[in-house]
């Protein structure tokens, strides 16, 4: 299963692919000042440890995928130098891929999207107050202790979330096979 820690690559598809009119209205082409405050914006979150946050997440999820493809394909496991530097390399693979330059770009019009030109000032106005400059350099360490406590609350109640998640599968279905059923040796 893949790791739950992929949000920041998947919320940012999701944020591209999705409209959100009524957080901001439409946004009207060719706004520059629009353009240039959500730019701004983008900047100084990603500045301030987002992005390399933004890499070390999707590293780490991608991580245990690539383990076990190569142990797989090598027939042995992955020792732990040999993990180290997978997960090295991985970091440096993902940047090269996915600049910074191209992740702004990419977040610019979801920002235009979401903010309309005046949120963006405040908010701006508010990250260069001290409170905000305080938060926008913890930013990163609050994603990361909240996709662990996410990871740890979900860990906690896999096996409940399990059961009730394919009970429900089963009332909407009832066709499918029983041994789709609890205890049929589903993991979680």
């Amino acid at each position: 299963m893949r790791d739950r820690r992929r949000g920041p690559w998947a919320l940012l598809a999701l944020l591209l692919l999705a409209p959100y009119p009524a957080l901001a209205g439409e946004v009207a082409p060719g706004s520059a000042r629009h353009e240039a405050l959500a730019r701004t914006l983008v900047r100084m979150e990603l500045d301030a440890g987002g992005y390399a946050e933004m890499i070390r997440q999707e590293a780490d999820a991608d991580l245990p995928d690539f383990q076990d493809l190569l142990a797989e394909r090598l027939g042995r496991e992955i020792t732990s130098d040999e993990s180290d530097v997978m997960g090295n390399l991985l970091v440096r693979v993902l940047e090269q891929t996915f600049p910074e330059a191209a992740v702004v770009e990419a977040l610019v019009p979801v920002y235009m999207r979401i903010y309309t030109p005046e949120d963006t000032e405040r908010i701006l106005a508010f990250y260069r107050t001290p409170a905000g400059t305080r938060m926008l350099r913890a930013r990163a360490a609050i994603d990361r202790g909240a996709a662990d406590a996410g990871d740890r609350l979900f860990d906690a109640r896999r096996q409940l979330f399990g059961d009730r998640f394919l009970e429900a599968l089963l009332r909407h279905f009832p066709d499918w096979p029983l041994e789709l059923n609890r205890g049929a040796g589903v993991a979680y």
